[in-house]
């Protein structure tokens, strides 16, 4: 009896895990996870720093900018979508460029929490992460093929 009781809580908890309603694009992860996007050689920096904060600018609110070091973070931002439409994941954008100034590296962390939790998951968004990839390589990086 007793281990059917430990069996029935085990499949308790794993449909309960299953039901947290996080978007099927968030993906739940420690790991950091580190983009980095070629600048055109015809793009100066001062060129691609403006551009870069232009773009996240336009869908994030910035919380640190330096141009000196390259640095743009912003605040952690509620992500609304179509498939999202109530904005339950959030997500905070960090580029960094590289000393030469031909890369720019762009991180998105994103967080969920689940309905009655008191904490959140951490991870990234995969829809959110690929089009922004998109915006930020259409003004300053390489085509790649």
């Amino acid at each position: 009896m007793k281990t059917l009781s430990l069996f029935a809580v085990g499949i308790l908890a794993v449909g309960l895990a299953g039901c947290s309603g996080a978007p099927k694009t968030f993906v739940s992860t420690h790991e950091q996870r580190w983009i980095s996007i070629e600048v055109r050689d015809d793009v100066p920096y001062d060129r691609a720093w403006k551009m870069c904060v232009d773009v996240i600018a336009k869908r994030f609110e910035v919380s640190m900018v330096s141009k000196e070091a390259g640095l743009i973070q912003t605040t952690w931002t509620p992500i609304v979508t179509e498939k999202d439409p109530l904005g339950r994941v959030s997500a905070r954008v960090t580029l960094l460029f590289s000393p030469d100034r031909r890369v720019v590296q762009m991180r998105l962390n994103a967080r969920f929490q689940p309905p009655e939790a008191k904490h959140f998951i951490y991870g990234f968004d995969t829809d959110v992460t690929d089009t922004l990839k998109a915006d930020i390589m259409g003004v300053v990086g390489r085509m790649t093929r």
